[in-house]
């Protein structure tokens, strides 16, 4: 598997991930390039792919916080700070997506209303601008 991180995150959508979740120690590698672009496929945008493997390192760890061993002790990252950690990078993420209600594009509507084999709606949007007197001269319009 593989793991890279060019110490640039403006450079790579996977290596700002990297940069926000802290995940920039060749030594200490959490998520494989592979992970994170999945993660980048499934969210809308960088802070959103971040806060889910702050989700996943969070399921990952567990109940662990400390363990010790004698006079070792040692302390980790618990599962409670991932979480907090992707609560803020959603919020964050949640600031830079991009709304959508659906729908469909402008040329597909102006294609489906030329296309004379479909049912046509009774009432448009304009229906009424075109007034005419009952001689089929235009009004002209009041001052």
């Amino acid at each position: 598997m593989a793991w890279s991180y060019s110490e640039d995150p403006a450079s790579s959508n996977r290596d700002a991930v990297r940069f926000l979740i802290q995940d920039t120690d060749s030594t200490r590698q959490l998520f494989q390039d592979a992970e994170i672009t999945y993660l980048l496929a499934q969210e809308h945008n960088v802070y959103m792919a971040a806060a889910a493997a702050c989700d996943i390192q969070a399921a990952r760890q567990g109940a662990i916080k400390s363990k010790s061993v004698g006079d070792l002790s040692l302390s980790y990252f618990g599962p409670e700070e991932w979480k907090r950690r992707a609560t803020i990078l959603r919020a964050r993420g949640s600031a830079h997506q991009v709304l959508t209600a659906g729908g469909i594009t402008v040329a597909d509507r102006d294609s489906l209303q030329e296309d004379d084999s479909l049912l046509q709606p009774y009432f448009t949007l304009g229906q009424h601008d075109n007034r005419s007197t009952p001689t089929g001269e235009s009004e002209k319009e009041q001052p």
